[in-house]
């Protein structure tokens, strides 16, 4: 039946290679051929085709985006031809998108982002399940933010997030402390140093701070993106430990900011669990 078949998918997309990637994607192929012909109780729904991208993109094969991006393309295909067999959902789109950004091509953040606009046109058209969110935005930034090359491409780069960003305001969605982090990350990575990155670095924070999101991620990025003079002036406080609550009120507890002998939360965690196992 197709929910065994679906079990099966699912237990081969937690292995992360690319032979479990490719092993369910053939299974998704016997489920399609064996739909066509006898067994339509055989014929992939949504959760078949999730399950294979998923497997894509943990997959870790350099070519992860594209494979999983063809996968999305037969969902798309399939929901076209018997829309109540595969009703397209924003899940799928955010794996691809995902699998897109873990890739090191230099095309990566662009085919994100035409992703993005896939997934934002089916909203568009009348599909409520494919309402874009945080998550498909903010996978988008950090592809933009991770790329490596050339200056002009650099450039690229953040006007994309910046466009990305913007759209993630336009449409509703609101940014968190991780939307926020990768967009200060994008100015120190995407922007030489200078005038230019000093006000989208600082804009972006005090807007940060606005909404609540000053985590952790985002402490850590600004230091990265800003002059000493510029981070203590942007704080206005004594250190990162006496914030105003209502520049972390919606950050999760675990991502606030709270240092001792250079430690996070966060970091804190992981070397007391680590110490644990030894």
């Amino acid at each position: 039946s197709r929910l065994s078949f679906n079990q099966v998918l699912t237990a081969w997309s937690k292995v992360q290679n690319p032979e479990a990637a490719q092993r369910a994607q053939d299974i998704l192929n016997q489920m399609r051929d064996g739909g066509k012909s006898t067994n339509h109780d055989l014929t992939p729904n949504i959760a078949s085709y999730s399950a294979v991208v998923f497997a894509w993109c943990k997959s870790q094969h350099q070519d992860s985006g594209r494979r999983a991006e063809r996968i999305l393309k037969r969902a798309e295909k399939h929901s076209r031809q018997s829309p109540d067999e595969v009703v397209l959902d924003n899940v799928i789109y955010n794996l691809v998108i995902d699998a897109h950004s873990k890739t090191s091509s230099n095309k990566a953040h662009l085919r994100a982002r035409t992703v993005l606009d896939r997934l934002i046109a089916q909203y568009d058209d009348g599909l409520e399940r494919c309402k874009p969110d945080v998550y498909s935005f903010t996978s988008v930034l950090g592809s933009c933010a991770s790329l490596s090359g050339s200056k002009n491409e650099r450039r690229q780069a953040f006007e994309v997030a910046k466009a990305t960003f913007d759209d993630m305001l336009r449409s509703g969605v609101k940014p968190n402390h991780v939307s926020y982090g990768i967009m200060i990350k994008a100015c120190a990575r995407l922007i030489p140093m200078g005038k230019e990155r000093q006000k989208y670095t600082s804009a972006y924070f005090k807007d940060a701070c606005r909404d609540g999101c000053v985590g952790a991620m985002v402490l850590d990025r600004l230091k990265e993106a800003s002059s000493t003079n510029q981070y203590n002036a942007l704080l206005k406080v004594e250190s990162e430990n006496s914030l105003p609550a209502d520049w972390t009120a919606n950050v999760p507890a675990h991502e606030k900011y709270s240092r001792k002998n250079g430690q996070s939360n966060k970091m804190k965690k992981t070397i007391t669990r680590k110490r644990r196992q030894i």
